[in-house]
């Protein structure tokens, strides 16, 4: 969903009044504690949900109470989806940081690499990061991970993410 961030996908059910845990996928669940309502993807289209309630189940789960689901069968329809808010949500980042979907396209600039380079995507993995990369004008895929020894600067203007990842990362 462009203009979109996923906050995290609807888990399952909790009790028997349609009410539904929210796994969240954010290292700042505090920022979203006031949350008034989101959006899930169906096909046929985006369907904003309004909170009525929500709960802290853990630090990065919550019961939520929504609007027009009052029975488990309700919730049973949305089960499994992905929870999506508006960018302008974001809480506000320092210069230096950045939200690994907002790198998707830009351009990559690593001295000594000098085929053209794009983000295809961000893969958020257990241990590190990696940034999946397409190098020259046929697409080579390459993984380089996301780390911040690698991480130059970026310019959000421009969309260039400057990287000083070795060389050989780009050829293996």
């Amino acid at each position: 969903m462009d203009g979109h961030f996923q906050l995290g996908r609807l888990t399952r059910k909790h009790g028997f009044k349609g009410n539904v845990v929210l796994k969240l996928d954010t290292d700042r669940p505090e920022a979203y504690t006031h949350l008034e309502s989101f959006w899930l993807e169906s096909t046929s289209g985006r369907i904003p949900f309004f909170i009525q309630e929500i709960k802290s189940l853990k630090s990065d789960e919550w019961v939520l109470t929504l609007e027009g689901i009052q029975s488990e069968s309700d919730a049973d329809q949305i089960l499994g989806s992905l929870v999506w808010l508006p960018d302008s949500a974001l809480p506000p980042l320092e210069a230096h940081q950045f939200y690994y979907h907002e790198l998707v396209g830009y351009q990559v600039v690593n001295s000594g690499v000098d085929e053209p380079v794009r983000v295809k995507d961000v893969l958020d993995r257990p241990g590190q990061p990696l940034l999946e990369l397409l190098v020259g004008e046929e697409g080579r895929v390459v993984f380089i991970p996301c780390v911040d020894p690698f991480i130059g600067r970026i310019d959000r203007d421009a969309r260039i993410l400057y990287l000083t990842a070795p060389d050989e990362l780009y050829f293996l």
